[in-house]
């Protein structure tokens, strides 16, 4: 689980978007994650929830507000091409210029370990939709 966590008030944000900081014991530091909680699924216990990850020069807010990936999938969910479902969209963690996200032990030589596949593959998704709901 996290150390912390902070989810910002739904009454400040954009329908829907949910702005999260934690501290990460996997990642040994602070993480921002960007959720999109579309109002079909805050009901729900057990939604699909798909990882977008951004890349170098990016951030977690790039999906969202340079491309608009949440309102694409409203669009869906509304016409029921897919069904409600959580957008998560992580910080790579802003080292330098971003990095993008890698699945590599490191990011160059000499710099810390970051977020490895099987830490991925293995991520809590029960305590990340519990986050959104």
């Amino acid at each position: 689980m996290f150390r912390t966590i902070e989810i910002s008030n739904p009454a400040y944000s954009p329908p829907g978007l949910r702005f999260v900081t934690v501290k990460s014991a996997a990642l040994g530091q602070r993480a921002d994650i960007l959720l999109f909680v579309p109002m079909q699924a805050e009901a729900q216990r057990d939604v699909p929830l798909v990882l977008l990850l951004h890349g170098v020069y990016g951030s977690h807010w790039a999906w969202a507000f340079k491309g608009g990936a949440h309102l694409t999938a409203q669009r869906l969910i509304d016409v029921r091409a897919i069904p409600p479902l959580v957008l998560a969209m992580p910080s790579d963690g802003l080292w330098g210029d971003g990095s993008g996200v890698m699945l590599s032990k490191t990011l160059n030589a000499g710099s810390s370990t970051r977020c490895q596949p099987q830490q991925v593959r293995h991520a809590p998704r029960v305590a990340m939709l519990r986050l959104c709901l």
